[in-house]
């Protein structure tokens, strides 16, 4: 009987919290390899533990090897590892709660840049800074840009963008929690000066205000969302493949308006082959140092990396999830669901995020897709027990 009370769904909040801090962790560069063996070892163990004690029918059993065969050859093609821990990370949030999870990433997000400022401040890494030119009305201008332990300013941001938006999508905006968050959103922004996760995370908020929510129920619940969705994320393969580095046109200035990211998306177009199983992507002339970064080339489109570096069953797979995901969530008027895909999907034009499901968490529900529940019907109910039913 007290066997029946415990609640083994804390072995998949521990999983997905040790793996979003060992990830958090890479990013930072702290380097220390005997910490990340424990976390990942620690990680295994408490997988194994919700494992054994979930159901799962014959069905999901097979889908799940499926799924891990599938992404393990992307792996072995690309060298990426997102694909394997994608699969892992749903089949082991069956019977979850949508609502613990937030919490879990809200929590696991804000140690993490606790930590990378922690390492920079004890000199273990470096506080690296970069430059880029910028201009308003005309009138050029240099700004600078801190990642205070992180690789880039924008991956600091991104965690700040993570752990708002995951705060939110459980609980109520309220006048002192809408004051608190625009303050903590401007002093991000103050030190990494990124527009565009500053720009959508405004907009996340903003959405969420009680007039502007009953506002925009009439139309983020209309058929035509996921299509439109879909078209998208068309236009950001489209736009790179035309993209002309002599014409003059206004491609070329959306581009410069973007920081040359869709110059940039060209450029490895051009470069790599698109490939069924995905392929190794060099990232060129990239600088990791103290000094200023002004000579780079990154590719920041999610879509366009995906399709080089995952290959195109991946990128196909993922996209045809989120589909089916919009239209179901549409259909079941679940508004902060569809906000958040929404906006995460945008945000995957400017931040290689999408098939980052720590960053990513939206893709955490396909859950309720591909492993419901015993009995559940996707159609009438949130897809993982404990979504968002503020």
């Amino acid at each position: 009987m007290a066997e029946e009370q415990i609640d083994h769904s804390v072995f998949a909040y521990l999983f997905f919290a040790v793996l979003f801090i060992l990830r958090g962790m890479e990013w930072s560069g702290a380097g220390f390899v005997e910490l990340e063996l424990v976390l990942l070892i620690a990680s295994g163990a408490v997988f194994f533990l919700k494992i054994y004690h979930t159901y799962y029918s014959v069905k999901q059993w097979l889908l799940a090897f499926f799924l891990m065969v599938l992404c393990c050859i992307v792996y072995l093609f690309s060298g990426k590892q997102q694909p394997v821990l994608f699969v892992l990370i749903v089949f082991c949030l069956k019977d979850t709660s949508m609502e613990k999870l937030c919490h879990t990433i809200c929590i696991s997000s804000l140690i993490v840049m606790i930590l990378s400022f922690y390492l920079m401040m004890m000199g273990i890494r470096e506080n690296v800074v970069s430059v880029v030119n910028r201009s308003l009305f005309g009138i050029g201008y240099q700004e600078y840009r801190y990642a205070l332990g992180f690789f880039h300013a924008n991956t600091l941001f991104v965690y700040c963008f993570v752990a708002v938006t995951s705060y939110f999508f459980v609980h109520k905006l309220t006048r002192r929690g809408f004051w608190i968050s625009l303050g903590m959103i401007g002093l991000v922004y103050n030190i990494t000066k990124s527009r565009t996760g500053t720009l959508l995370l405004l907009l996340f908020i903003f959405c969420l205000i009680p007039e502007v929510r009953k506002w925009m129920e009439r139309y983020m619940f209309n058929p035509l969302v996921p299509y439109l969705m879909m078209v998208y994320i068309s236009s950001n393969l489209f736009f790179s493949f035309m993209y002309q580095y002599d014409a003059d046109n206004w491609l070329n200035l959306l581009d410069k308006a973007m920081q040359q990211r869709i110059s940039l998306s060209h450029y490895y177009l051009t470069k790599y082959s698109i490939k069924l199983w995905g392929q190794p992507v060099e990232l060129s002339n990239w600088k990791m140092s103290s000094s200023l970064q002004t000579d780079f080339k990154m590719i920041d489109n999610s879509y366009v990396l995906m399709l080089i570096n995952y290959g195109l069953i991946f990128t196909v797979l993922i996209m045809s999830l989120y589909f089916i995901l919009l239209r179901r969530m549409c259909q079941n008027h679940q508004y902060k669901e569809v906000l958040l895909i929404i906006i995460m999907l945008v945000y995957g034009t400017t931040e290689v995020l999408v098939p980052n499901i720590f960053i990513n968490y939206s893709l955490i529900l396909v859950t309720g897709l591909l492993f419901p529940n015993q009995g559940d019907s996707i159609r009438g109910r949130p897809l993982i027990e404990g979504g968002s039913r503020i």
